[in-house]
């Protein structure tokens, strides 16, 4: 990553309501051929635990690329809001990751 790099990064904290994670395990697996196809989302990064908490992380090219793809976002995950029990998102300005 140079040290010019303009990416930005959001975080949705999620809580699925009690007894759906398999639902949206299932709902993820047939999305996701959507969910790789997002214009300018270089990674995400999705952690969860068993007990329906889960953090998704999305690594963008830019705040611009974001912006540009919100309504692609919403629009897939509108498709979860019968699971979702809580979502809440937050943007980061700066990234800075290490591979390897």
């Amino acid at each position: 990553m140079s040290g010019d790099s303009k990416m930005c990064a959001t975080v949705e904290t999620i809580k699925y309501k009690p007894g759906t994670l398999q639902e949206a395990n299932e709902l993820t697996k047939k999305l996701q051929p959507d969910l790789q196809a997002i214009p300018g989302r270089r990674h995400m990064i999705a952690v969860w635990n068993d007990d329906g908490v889960e953090y998704v992380i999305s690594i963008w090219e830019s705040p611009e690329a974001k912006a540009a793809a919100a309504s692609k976002v919403d629009a897939i995950g509108s498709q979860f809001g019968d699971v979702f029990e809580k979502f809440e998102a937050e943007d980061f300005q700066n990234v800075w990751y290490v591979v390897g």
